[in-house]
């Protein structure tokens, strides 16, 4: 009987190598899973990375779609899209909207002057001027060329109508240096005001430019003088 016992409890050599296999492949196992943990991490990583540009890029490609290369500025769609919601505003709520129609005068005679480049400047500059001259609600748009065009929503009647054309016609006065020459011009500015009758975007922008042209027909000209 003694002798049955410590034969049984006696490993076999098979036995001692099963049990030396599962004890060497634990720690492999473990290893193979902590790889494949770090591999899908980095992968999970690149993934991220390729997920925050293309959204970066899809961000880009639509500001691109409703903005100016040149300027920043919002483009006519976007000024269009702006400007047919705050007219249905403004119909709801009857209020008034005024949209100011701007010209350069003699934009073409600085161009010829000093060059394209000089002129895409002069336009950037104006961007800005105007940009920094708005309310958050209103819109500055480049309609083209050295046409802008700015929606102002909830205006208060003529006389701040009034107030808002003179501040930006001084604030565009005021002299640009572009390549060392100090340029002085002036801006023709058109007005026309939605009353919340049947009105379209297209028609308020036309009566605003035909207003502009009235302006323009008056306006001083531009000039240079070198620093």
């Amino acid at each position: 009987m003694n002798e049955r016992i410590i034969n049984d409890a006696t490993p076999t050599e098979a036995h001692v190598e099963s049990v030396t296999a599962r004890a060497i492949g634990q720690p492999q196992a473990a290893s193979d899973t902590q790889q494949q943990v770090k591999l899908l991490a980095v992968s999970n990583a690149c993934l991220r990375r390729n997920l925050i540009r293309f959204s970066r890029k899809l961000k880009q490609v639509g500001r691109l779609a409703y903005h100016d290369e040149l300027t920043g500025l919002p483009n006519r769609d976007l000024l269009l899209d702006r400007l047919h919601q705050a007219l249905q505003q403004a119909a709801r709520q009857h209020k008034q909207v005024l949209l100011l129609f701007i010209n350069l005068d003699r934009f073409k005679w600085i161009n010829d002057q000093l060059g394209y480049i000089a002129g895409d400047r002069l336009l950037q500059q104006v961007a800005m001027r105007l940009a920094a001259n708005i309310r958050g609600a209103d819109t500055a748009c480049r309609y083209g060329g050295d046409e802008f065009v700015i929606m102002l929503p909830e205006i208060e009647g003529q006389q701040s109508a009034a107030i808002v054309m003179h501040k930006i016609r001084a604030q565009l006065a005021a002299p640009y240096v572009i390549d060392d020459q100090v340029i002085t011009l002036t801006a023709s500015v058109g007005a026309a005001f939605y009353h919340g009758d049947q009105q379209s975007c297209e028609d308020l922008i036309r009566q605003a430019g035909i207003d502009m042209s009235h302006a323009k027909a008056n306006s001083n000209q531009a000039t240079l003088s070198p620093m």
